[in-house]
């Protein structure tokens, strides 16, 4: 019974193995938590093409529209592999690309950088938690690339934000005990050993199963012998002016967000249920700034390229709201200065705050804000000139 049970999961092993690599372009622009929570799955569909793009909430918004990665991408080599969802912050992007560290084969990562993350003290504990992969915490620390004192914040920040989620901080603890080569028994390491053993199956299994029901296809071959990219690059004044002419199609209102966000902004505001708090300063979370840097540590240290692209917020609706332009200013000026002293490249879209019909409500992108983000990440992949445009 045991050989013929040991036979069956050696079995389901490799056939798990050998379909969790899929197509290319589906699967990195596939919007699922168990792809962000996994590390086979990442680690198994990166290649030269891919890159990292790390964001929260806006990923998911305007995905059924042509001016989402998803489509604007999908006849180029280019393939842009989005990781977020709401609640993900700078401190869970760090640990996975930590996790992933030399499979990032472009050597190349995206920040989709939110003004909501540095509110208050930044990630809340529950949000974390939410978010928070196991399997990827566990690939961090035993990444040798990652420093001594990275792993140390990543993992003090970590404890403290799971502290009430005391199972998985036990856990987490011995992980963190194992790796640093504390003492344990040998009790205590068979079933460290057999624990991760079933979490590295679990997520393969988990993975495989939600990469079968989303109708993913199996992977066609390399990316590399796809089609020309100049006849597939995308012609981002085209789609800057279908963008445009798609809002002045729509109903208007006075913040030129989409129709259906803009009725339940003016219910919220009919019912009295819109906080107009003037404020003078803000979005300038501590704990968020150290979080920011850990991520660009682990690029650092993994010798990736990061950009980070600054992300704006509806001017027209903020406005309204009491967080004017000028406190919104220096919000974006502080992020400049950090990432000036980290050395990093950004995009700064602060500009286009009072861009009409570049946003769907109060801060996610629309159509003219997802096209200019496009385009920056699409000249981000070819900048070091070895992504030919045919």
């Amino acid at each position: 019974a045991l050989i013929l049970a040991a036979g069956s999961a050696a079995g389901i092993h490799g056939f798990c193995q050998g379909r969790v690599r899929r197509d290319s372009h589906t699967f990195a622009t596939w919007s699922s938590e168990k792809k962000f929570l996994s590390w086979q799955g990442l680690a198994a569909n990166l290649d030269e093409q891919v890159v990292p793009v790390f964001g929260s909430s806006e990923i998911q918004h305007g995905s059924n529209t042509r001016f989402h990665p998803a489509q604007v991408f999908a006849d180029t080599s280019f393939q842009p592999m989005l990781i977020g969802a709401g609640y993900y912050q700078s401190l869970n992007h760090a640990i996975t690309l930590a996790s992933l560290g030399d499979r990032v084969k472009s050597k190349k990562a995206v920040l989709l950088l939110s003004p909501q993350w540095f509110r208050g003290h930044g990630v809340k504990a529950e949000a974390f938690a939410s978010r928070f992969s196991e399997i990827q915490f566990l690939h961090m620390l035993e990444n040798p690339g990652i420093s001594r004192e990275t792993k140390a914040y990543l993992t003090e920040r970590t404890n403290t934000l799971l502290e009430k989620d005391p199972k998985t901080l036990a856990r987490v603890e011995q992980y963190t005990r194992e790796a640093s080569g504390g003492r344990m028994s040998v009790w205590e390491k068979a079933c460290m050993k057999i624990y991760k053993s079933f979490l590295q199956e679990k997520d393969l299994c988990q993975t495989v199963m939600a990469e079968e029901l989303a109708g993913i296809p199996p992977v066609k071959g390399p990316a590399s012998s796809g089609t020309s990219e100049a006849s597939c690059q995308p012609d981002w004044s085209v789609l800057w002016q279908e963008a445009q002419e798609q809002g002045e199609a729509q109903e208007q209102n006075p913040y030129y967000m989409e129709p259906g966000a803009w009725k339940k902004k003016e219910s919220l505001i009919r019912r009295g249920k819109v906080k107009r708090d003037m404020v003078t300063d803000g979005y300038k979370s501590r704990e968020e700034t150290g979080d920011l840097k850990a991520f660009l540590a682990v690029c650092r240290e993994m010798e990736i390229e990061p950009l980070v692209v600054i992300l704006p917020v509806n001017g027209y609706w903020y406005d309204y709201t009491g967080y004017g332009k000028e406190a919104r200013a220096k919000y974006y000026e502080r992020i400049r200065a950090l990432l000036d002293e980290e050395q990093v490249s950004y995009a700064d879209l602060s500009g286009e705050e009072y861009t009409r019909y570049f946003f769907e409500d109060g801060i996610h992108p629309s159509g003219k804000g997802w096209t200019k983000i496009n385009e920056i990440l699409y000249r981000f992949y070819q900048e070091d000139g070895t992504q030919a445009e045919g």
